[in-house]
């Protein structure tokens, strides 16, 4: 069957499908409401028979069972635009993201010609996935922040619900639950400076992913090359990563989250660590610079979240062992958070045991605006041995409204509270302010 994508079919019927989705039916002959003479629902309600509420339920059942059973399902609503065949064996989602930015910097003395001041679209994806027959995945997204085209996710994959679920394409690596969230959903406009450590290593790339969970557990691995490039033209490393998870707490109040993960990489060309004070700035504080001819790289860390109502807090480790000729320096980092839902939602609501993670704050009911406050505590070290990239302590708060299901307005602050070690820049952005208004619509 042939759905339209500008519009509703033809006889088609609106009908509401829950507070924030709208379903769209299509019927290849008129349905009783159709007709210019009144129903008997009408004659009730004209009559008194019926009050205006009964006599909306009872004409939604209507319209809605008023429909070829060969004839596909449309939704249009705050999950985007989606198809559904009649069979239910294949679907499609239509979805995406703008996170439009304005980033300022203070205190940044001498670094003011190294430092950018703007606005910048620093997300701007549209995204398709959707099930095909035989329990076939697929998934495809591309950014075009920038006046530029990346490629984000774009895998197939296959999964009948019982086995685990194995993926292969470009996505992303098992790694960290801050990794593995999405944009849309961490408590702060940017993650922490901690993530540099191990996202030039365990970021999106081309591989084979497995995974499955339990109402407790949730496990994920895979084996992956490198990332997609333009202009690749050597050989490429290769890398294989793990997560495990564990959830023994579960509840739309409480949820208590651990886990351990590992990665190791064999790359074949040149890495570099190093982070950013903003995404259009791209001022360095802590930087490794050129790392050549790497044997391998190890990672390890833990990852641990509770959460009690509108309270939660957690935290990451990350551990990096670089084998380079005659020198294996060891960085670290790490970073602590607590959030509290003002108007008293809970991120528990929001846990994912099939993903081990968790995603947006929920409103609890239609009309609701949650107002959500954020802490951070964030440390990343470069400094080992003869190798000084630099060592950084961050401190970062976050207000975050829920203006609908759609639409959430940030702010966010961060403040580097210290600085050890690496160049002169690591030292002169001891001190240094970063604000960041953000601007975000995802459907």
């Amino acid at each position: 069957a042939e759905a339209r994508l500008d519009g509703p079919p033809e006889n088609a019927k609106l009908v509401s499908a829950s507070n924030d989705t709208d379903v769209v039916k299509a019927s290849k002959g008129p349905s009783n409401t159709d007709s210019k003479a009144p129903t008997l629902l009408e004659t009730l309600l004209a009559n008194g028979a019926l009050t205006p509420e009964q006599f909306r339920l009872l004409d939604k059942a209507a319209v809605s069972s008023d429909h070829d059973e060969d004839d596909p399902q449309v939704t249009i609503g705050t999950s985007g635009f989606r198809v559904k065949s009649a069979d239910g064996k294949s679907n499609i989602k239509v979805g995406g993201r703008v996170q439009a930015d304005v980033n300022l910097h203070s205190n940044d003395g001498n670094l003011d010609d190294m430092i950018n001041d703007g606005s910048e679209l620093r997300r701007a994806r549209i995204e398709m996935k959707g099930r095909l027959p035989e329990d076939l995945l697929w998934a495809a997204e591309v950014d075009f922040a920038n006046n530029g085209t990346s490629i984000k996710d774009f895998w197939v994959g296959w999964d009948n619900g019982d086995s685990p679920t194995f993926t292969f394409g470009n996505q992303k690596q098992p790694y960290s639950l801050d990794v593995e969230m999405s944009s849309n959903d961490i408590p702060f406009v940017e993650r922490g400076v901690d993530t540099f450590l191990v996202a030039p290593f365990v970021d999106r790339a081309i591989g084979a992913r497995a995974q499955n969970n339990t109402d407790n557990i949730f496990w994920a691995a895979g084996v992956y090359g490198d990332a997609v490039s333009p202009t690749a033209s050597d050989d490429e490393g290769w890398g294989a990563t793990g997560r495990l998870i564990a959830a023994p707490l579960q509840s739309d109040t409480q949820v208590f989250h651990a886990g351990v993960r590992g990665s190791y990489r064999a790359p074949k060309k040149p890495i570099q660590i190093r982070d950013e004070s903003t995404n259009m700035s791209n001022f360095r504080i802590v930087d490794t610079g050129m790392l050549m001819d790497v044997d391998s790289v190890n990672l390890v860390g833990f990852e641990t979240a509770y959460v009690c109502g509108p309270f939660s807090v957690g935290g990451e480790w990350n551990a990096v062992n670089v084998r380079l000729p005659g020198n294996d320096p060891s960085f670290t980092s790490y970073h602590v958070q607590t959030t509290y839902s003002i108007t008293g939602e809970s991120r528990a609501a929001a846990y994912r045991m099939d993903a081990g993670e968790f995603k947006r704050l929920r409103r609890e009911k239609e009309g609701d605006r949650p107002v959500e406050i954020a802490a951070r505590f964030a440390n990343i070290d470069l400094n080992s041995g003869s190798l000084q990239g630099g060592e950084e302590d961050v401190l970062s708060l976050g207000l975050n409204w829920y203006f609908s299901p759609n639409l959430r307005l940030m702010f966010g602050w961060s403040h580097v509270l210290d600085t050890d070690g690496g160049s002169a820049s690591t030292a002169a952005a001891d001190g240094l302010n970063l604000f960041t208004f953000r601007t975000q619509l995802n459907f």
